[in-house]
């Protein structure tokens, strides 16, 4: 009964540290793509804006300054699409064919104003940009590396911590259920003890009032029933 009640605190310990690993794995992560979304948002406003703030569209000059903040978000990429759905800027020579935008997404940008897609690896943010009778469509892709980096740390605590958590666990259960059944084992030794030749001998009691003070005052009554009993057996036969 000690093991059976060390594994069922065990158990339960488990599933708690399951659901607590479980909410902070899922918000670390939600929080990871709501943060990054806003950072390709960002990027994908500066650069629009930038190319705006030129007197003369000088697009090799936009794609030198790109060139100089490349290295905050890894493997970016930023594109710009006329009225016509015809690439007006991109900071990079070619786009990848997978992050190539099809028709339809820049349909879809336009439609919802904002929207945030995934390609693979890669996590994408659309927005409109209203210039004059222009409503350019930007969009932002790159490969959060440190994000995701970060999470597949926090995964591992999280493993470690849990196996280690469990471990205790166990111990500390296995320990807890030694002293939780101690007075019954006690209960029990004296009971053992207890014969026709020592049938007066009563179990100790204390003042709590648990279940366990209460089985021993519960046997003490049986002991007294069953020595009235012998006791009246033995004046009968006396008699």
């Amino acid at each position: 009964i000690k093991f059976k009640i060390a594994m069922l605190f065990t158990v339960l310990v488990t599933l708690i540290f399951l659901l607590l690993g479980t909410a902070i794995y899922y918000l670390s992560s939600w929080n990871r793509k709501t943060e990054f979304s806003q950072r390709l948002r960002n990027r994908a406003l500066t650069t629009t804006r930038l190319l705006e703030e030129l007197e003369e569209i000088n697009k090799p000059l936009l794609k030198k300054i790109d060139s100089l903040t490349m290295n905050l978000l890894f493997e970016e990429n930023i594109s710009i699409y006329t009225d016509m759905n015809e690439l007006f800027y991109s900071n990079r020579s070619a786009i990848p064919e997978p992050l190539r935008p099809t028709a339809t997404m820049i349909d879809r940008i336009r439609k919802e104003k904002e929207y945030r897609f995934s390609v693979g690896k890669y996590e994408g943010a659309g927005i409109i940009y209203h210039e004059g009778t222009n409503n350019y469509v930007v969009i932002a892709t790159a490969f959060d590396q440190t994000g995701r980096n970060a999470l597949q740390q926090l995964e591992r605590i999280l493993l470690l911590s849990g196996v280690a958590g469990v471990l205790i666990t166990m111990l500390v259960g296995y320990f807890f259920s030694i002293k939780l059944l101690r007075p019954l084992a006690q209960i029990n030794t004296e009971m053992n003890e207890i014969s026709f030749q020592n049938i007066s001998h009563r179990i100790a009691v204390t003042n709590k009032k648990d279940e366990l003070n209460q089985l021993a005052i519960t046997f003490n009554s049986l002991l007294e029933r069953l020595e009235t009993s012998f006791n009246n057996q033995k004046s009968f036969i006396a008699n």
